[in-house]
């Protein structure tokens, strides 16, 4: 019996010590995933700058929104793989949408006038999982631009491409004004 006690004492003493190193390991391995989630929080970040004559008149970041489509495109990429380079998200418009909402599956009044219709740019890789892209156009007119867009179709004014949408303060353009968009 007492042989029976001490396995039994020994026993319990090795599954509190597997009990407390499981939670330690799972505690510390949840404090990595807040880490990585607040690196990817950070993905959807929108600079806009507009420069008039070298000086910068304009200077707004923002975050964007993930509309329905854009979530729904990047699944079936992610699932199927199937749209490759040719429908790169990397095409760029602004115009005007002070309310994005998940549903949309256009810029609302995207500019197609002025020089600063969509325009495809080339990504730049920021790490390994995220990357940048850079529209930077001059105004040939004046316009008031308080929204911008990143869609897979290079096509202006054309619905069921666009990914993500941000609303920012309205920047008011003159021609020969640079407007960029990261």
């Amino acid at each position: 019996m007492n042989g029976k006690l001490k396995f039994g004492s020994a026993f319990l003493v090795l599954l509190a010590a597997g009990v407390l190193l499981g939670f330690m390991l799972s505690d510390s391995s949840r404090v990595n995933m807040v880490s990585v989630n607040e690196q990817l929080a950070h993905s959807n970040r929108v600079d806009v700058v507009v420069i008039r004559n070298g000086v910068v008149i304009y200077n707004y970041s923002t975050h964007n929104i993930v509309v329905l489509n854009g979530s729904t495109w990047v699944k079936d990429f992610l699932r199927l793989g199937a749209t490759g380079a040719m429908n790169a998200t990397d095409d760029v418009a602004v115009g005007n949408n002070t309310t994005p909402t998940t549903s949309q599956t256009k810029l609302n009044t995207e500019c197609t006038t002025a020089n600063l219709t969509r325009q495809s740019c080339t990504p730049t890789n920021i790490n390994a999982t995220a990357y940048s892209v850079l529209y930077q156009r001059i105004a040939s007119g004046t316009i008031k631009v308080n929204a911008t867009s990143l869609h897979h179709s290079p096509v202006s004014n054309s619905a069921g491409n666009v990914v993500a949408i941000a609303s920012i303060t309205q920047a008011s353009l003159i021609s020969g004004d640079t407007l960029k968009v990261t």
